[in-house]
């Protein structure tokens, strides 16, 4: 019986718990893209598709204390580049002897669940740190003027370390700002030329939570 009292405390949390809150970040995830040399040409794989993108970022989270709270987000966006100066030329077929362009169209998804641990400077103000995981979907489609192209998607994972502070503007509102590093596992685009995938990311970020 208090093994049953104990355990239905725990999923209750506690007495003290605060509850759930809701937030909303505009962020830039900057990828590190791992170059690979293939018959001794390295690649400069940002000429040829986005390592940068933007977007806003739904965040649902549950308070615990002052001190700590879990939180889940996800992230999505979807860029198109065009490269008309790779420094390549075809060698053979009906292009042969005029430069190799490309263009690319890449998306990236990311989940993310982490737990959120807050010092507190003042009644307004605290530093934050975080620490989680991602699950983290990956696409390129990779077009040629030649009229091949290349697609593929991957599906990975990553961990996550972060800091960030937070102002609250009232009880229920607080404004915040976010920087987080994430090493990924199995982003790895075996199709492309040259490329072995992706390597980490760093996300920046700013935005608003609401408490209820």
């Amino acid at each position: 019986m208090k093994k049953l009292i104990l355990l239905l405390s725990l999923l209750s949390f506690n007495a003290n718990a605060k509850g759930f809150y809701i937030g909303l970040d505009y962020q830039s995830v900057n990828l590190n893209l791992r170059e690979k040399s293939t018959n001794g040409i390295t690649p400069k794989l940002d000429e040829y598709y986005n390592s940068k993108y933007l977007g806003a970022s739904p965040i649902i989270g549950y308070e615990f204390d002052d001190i700590s709270s879990i939180e889940v987000s996800y992230f999505t966006n979807t860029q198109e580049k065009t490269n008309n100066n790779t420094g390549l030329i075809w060698t053979s077929g009906s292009l042969s002897g005029q430069a190799v362009e490309t263009s690319s169209l890449s998306s990236i998804d990311i989940y993310n669940i982490n737990t959120v641990h807050k010092l507190k400077i003042s009644n307004n103000f605290a530093l934050t740190a975080l620490v989680g995981g991602s699950i983290i979907n990956f696409n390129l489609k990779e077009s040629y003027n030649n009229g091949y192209s290349i697609n593929e998607g991957v599906l990975g994972y990553g961990l996550n370390a972060g800091l960030g502070a937070e102002v609250s503007l009232s009880t229920h509102i607080a404004l915040t700002i976010s920087g987080k590093y994430t090493k990924t596992l199995g982003l790895d685009l075996e199709k492309t030329n040259g490329t072995s995938g992706v390597d980490s990311f760093f996300t920046y970020g700013g935005g608003i939570k609401y408490y209820f």
